[in-house]
């Protein structure tokens, strides 16, 4: 990729760069597709990181001082080699690095000091600390400068807030429009809170969690190999915590070491006192045994300085968080334990769920008998809080849990499969998951009186034909009755727990399967949470559970996990290898390589089929029959445009032809596809229209104008050819935004082929003899494909919180119907 041939660039003859002396770095925060981190910290810290933008190049150290000082020599000559954007183009240095001005003179290399950017420059170096010049800095980049740059954030956060670092310091006004911000982490945490400590133990007889960070506060401390973070940090107003994920990690005698650095960094002050709630016990007595004087049972009201306790009660959850915020210091422990799956081992074999920072701890449920007198119908998950807790072998979702507000939700594919004995393993461990504390009232609603009976004969006392305002803390129902429909999201809401059943395959008999995701009782309840009951019938059989949780099937997320293969029937499918040899003959590989990042591409339905698929399953380039006519798509434009691809654009324009003689236009927006053809002897027609009587027509998938006319154009039996990326559209307009607005979606969708916002894979690709079998989203999930890429991107536009059922089914109806022909649909899974 681009990206690595710059890496070497920028560390060519460099094996390490010391980064000591009098100055603290901040950490840099990538995001986006083009930044990328030159040096990395021992901790996981950016703390140099480069980034193309527009024409130009930025590389972005973590204080200016690495501009500075002469240790950073070789590796500013390799920046600067690299962000000129030719041999002999000027560099300028502000007056903020007069120390880098001499520098580099003293070393023989030109520069003019005390420069500005009117001085025709083609590398410009300052700090980062003024914004005077942002929009210049910004567009002489864009328009092909480069620009090196430095400084910290975490002193200015100490003086305008660490909230307001990412979107106002400075630097970030330049910086961030690549991907990459400074933020105020300071090294310094890291090694206070690690000193002398070389490896940490957590082994034992406790099965820790996995925590989530997010913001810019928080930083791990200790990661597993599996890359989980087991012991965070993170600033909060004035004051400090630290979060380890058992609380056995902050009361066991191999974790002291930690335990004392953490204390001291936690600490306002060397003599500020030390509290322990009596949920620690063990932690006063292995303080107190080992010198370290606190107050064992203390209370947040002892004008302590540092608190140390679990998270197991909410009571003081307001307090703690005044306390941290007004400058003190918080060590809590925590364990979350999720829905059964099974532990082989005893350690080492966490099923991680990656969106919660949590663990799926469990019993020995080795797998689910689904089986018997009812026939289950598909989950289908959308949004990031669901996720599935048992697949069937063919992919469907049969099992899924969510979080939604305070509150926990277990739906299952039938209810069936929480009245069944052979369920019942499984509901005692989502009983135990759902209760927001251990003496949690359970109700059970007159709708599964067998649930009732089933639990109440194992010992587990229940209320049966309860209701939820009977001060319940979880409740259990069947999905077919919307008349709590709002009184059960509100139960949710505030912290209980729902385990729900149902299938919506026979409710969709009577009212149509079009208003099943919006209008089926179920779906008013845990839609909200992304669970939904589909119209598909599920499988049957006694499925095994992994030993790893399955990939979110969010539609979102695009989860090959999640997707289905259609069942062809034999004509057509003989049909698609015949085509498929077509386009690749001869062909042995591709080569995706150069000054290109393609997208990835997303295939549904049944019509279109993949051609070139990357080393880790991406869809580089598919083809699809639409009507009467074909197309051919690929993931970016410049696929259709380099020499390297000649062999599979002749194949493609081949594969198009309805007659030997069909004419071949190419829009203007493709003349070095013009050239290409031409320059080898195949006659096109440049600069082409629509409108000139052509067989074939060649454009990029940026321009939305000719939208309708392409679509009609193939579907009358043209030959579409079309390649573009949609990541960089999507930094402009949202990911949220691409599968329904990006231009090219506009045309490929319906063939079933969308242009996506995920960057895709580059490298030489072996094309195998038979198409790759990649996953494809089929009928419950092109549904609520398009449904949840709608909302995401128009409820993001809206400030109004309350959207009326009817509004949503007609707007949802609308858009399925133009992006997916429910007639065109297989309706078989595989």
């Amino acid at each position: 990729m681009a990206s690595q041939h710059s890496y070497h660039s920028l560390v060519k003859g460099i094996l390490s760069i010391d980064v000591t002396g009098d100055f603290n770095p901040c950490e840099l925060l990538l995001t986006g597709d083009q930044a990328f981190p030159v040096l990395v910290g021992s901790k996981g810290q950016v703390l140099i990181a480069a980034s193309q933008y527009g024409k130009g190049q930025m590389v972005v150290t973590a204080h200016e001082s690495m501009l500075m000082l002469p240790q950073f020599l070789p590796f500013i000559k390799n920046a600067l080699t690299w962000l000129r954007p030719s041999p002999t183009a000027l560099i300028g240095v502000h007056r903020s690095l007069d120390a880098l001005s001499k520098l580099l003179l003293s070393n023989g290399i030109k520069v003019e000091p005390d420069a500005t950017l009117g001085d025709s420059l083609g590398v410009f170096c300052r700090d980062s600390y003024q914004n005077v010049q942002a929009d210049e800095l910004v567009e002489f980049v864009k328009q092909g400068g480069g620009l090196l740059i430095g400084g910290q954030a975490w002193h200015w956060s100490s003086q305008h807030g660490k909230e307001a670092v990412l979107v106002r310091f400075p630097g970030n006004l330049v910086t961030s429009v690549a991907g990459v911000s400074m933020n105020s982490l300071i090294q310094n945490a890291y090694n206070s809170l690690l000193l002398g400590i070389q490896s940490i133990d957590v082994t034992g007889d406790f099965n820790p969690c996995e925590l989530l960070l997010t913001g810019d506060q928080a930083f791990p401390v200790l990661v597993g190999l599996n890359g989980q973070v087991l012991i965070a940090a993170a600033q909060y107003g004035k004051g400090r915590m630290v979060v380890t994920a058992h609380e056995t990690m902050i009361q066991l005698p191999q974790f002291l070491p930690f335990i004392k650095n953490a204390l001291d960094w936690l600490r306002p002050s060397p003599m500020a006192l030390i509290g322990v709630h009596r949920s620690l016990d063990a932690l006063s007595n292995l303080l107190l045994s080992s010198g370290i004087e606190v107050h064992p049972d203390a209370t947040l009201g002892d004008s302590l300085g540092v608190f140390c306790r679990d998270a197991y009660d909410s009571a003081q959850a307001d307090d703690l968080v005044q306390f941290v915020q007004r400058g003190s210091g918080l060590l809590i422990g925590v364990r979350l334990e999720y829905i059964s799956l099974p532990r082989r081992e005893k350690m080492g074999s966490f099923v991680s769920l990656k969106k919660y920072g949590m663990i799926l701890a469990s019993p020995s449920i080795q797998s689910i008998n689904v089986t018997g007198d009812f026939n289950p119908c598909e989950l289908l998950l959308t949004g990031d809080q669901a996720f599935p807790v048992l697949v069937g072998s063919n992919g469907q979702v049969l099992i899924a849990a969510a979080q939604y507000g305070k509150g926990r939700m277990v739906v299952t594919a039938h209810e069936a499969m929480i009245q069944l004995p052979q369920f019942l393993p499984f509901i005692k461990n989502a009983l135990d998951w759902l209760r927001p504390s251990p003496m949690a009232l359970i109700g059970v609603h007159r709708s599964l009186d067998a649930l009732s009976n089933l639990l109440l004969s194992s010992g587990i006392e229940v209320h049966p034909d309860a209701t939820p305002g009977d001060s319940l803390g979880v409740f259990c129902r069947d999905a077919y009755d919307s008349t709590q429909a709002d009184d059960l999201v509100q139960f949710v809401q505030r912290g209980g727990g729902l385990l729900i059943g149902g299938q919506a395959w026979h409710w969709s008999y009577q009212h149509g399967k079009e208003g099943v995701l919006v209008q089926f009782p179920g779906n008013l309840v845990t839609g909200v949470a992304g669970v939904y009951f589909t119209a598909k019938e599920g499988e049957s059989g006694i499925f095994s559970v992994p030993e790893k949780i399955w990939n979110d099937p969010s539609i979102t997320q695009f989860s090959h996990l999640s997707a289905k293969f259609p069942k062809q029937n034999k004509t057509k499918e003989v049909a698609m290898h015949h085509d498929y040899n077509s386009l690749l003959q001869g062909i042995q590989s591709i080569d995706v390589t150069g000054d290109f990042n393609p997208c990835e591409l997303l295939l549904t339905g049944d019509q279109p089929f993949p051609l070139l698929v990357g080393s880790n399953g991406q869809v580089l380039i598919a083809a699809a029959q639409y009507g009467k006519g074909q197309m051919v798509v690929t993931a970016h434009e410049a696929m259709l445009l380099f020499p390297q691809f000649l062999p599979f654009i002749r194949n493609a324009l081949d594969w198009f032809k309805s007659s030997p003689t069909a004419f071949i236009g190419v829009h203007r927006s493709l003349d070095a596809l013009s050239k290409l053809l031409l320059s080898n002897g195949i006659k096109v027609q440049p600069d082409a229209t629509l409108g000139d009587s052509l067989g074939i027509f060649c454009r990029d998938a940026y321009d939305d104008v000719q939208a309708d006319d392409l679509v009609q154009f193939v579907k009358r039996g043209g030959g579409l050819l079309i390649g573009g990326q949609a990541w960089h559209w999507s930094s402009q307009h949202g990911k949220e935004a691409v599968l329904v607005h990006f231009p090219g979606n506009l045309v490929t969708s319906v063939a079933g082929v969308y242009f996506t916002g995920n960057v895709g894979e580059n490298g030489v690709f072996s094309v195998p003899e038979k198409i790759p079998r990649i996953p494809l989203i089929t009928e419950s999930l092109s549904d609520a494909f398009i449904l949840e890429s709608f909302f995401k991107f128009h409820l993001n536009k809206i400030y109004s919180k309350c959207i009326f059922l009817s509004e949503i089914a007609n707007t949802w109806i609308r858009y399925t119907k133009g992006f997916t022909d429910p007639s065109e649909w297989s309706g078989e899974i595989q």
